[in-house]
């Protein structure tokens, strides 16, 4: 007969909650990346010094936004299929 400590099986994977909440702050936060770096890009301006006196350059910021708003766009079923190939523990 056995036994499971907590009086139950235990689950294999919890599974993460990627909401339409989530999607849209990431849409946004993209949204804001492109407009940004478009908008400095249009100015002549090739590259913005941030806080820490860095150089980023417009192009990135345009490329960074998106692939967030890409990434909104996928389904988690998708990602999780490429996590699970890229683990290299096969037990899950």
């Amino acid at each position: 007969m056995p036994f499971h400590v907590g009086g139950h099986k235990p689950r294999t994977v919890e599974r993460a909650v990627f909401g339409l909440k989530q999607r849209l702050g990431l849409v946004a936060w993209g949204a804001v990346f492109l407009a940004l770096g478009v908008l400095r890009f249009s100015d002549g301006v090739l590259f913005i010094v941030n806080w820490q006196a860095m150089p980023i350059y417009s192009g990135a910021v345009i490329a960074t936004g998106a692939v967030l708003i890409v990434l909104a766009m996928i389904p988690l079923s998708w990602l999780e299929i490429v996590a699970r190939w890229l683990n290299p523990d096969r037990r899950r």
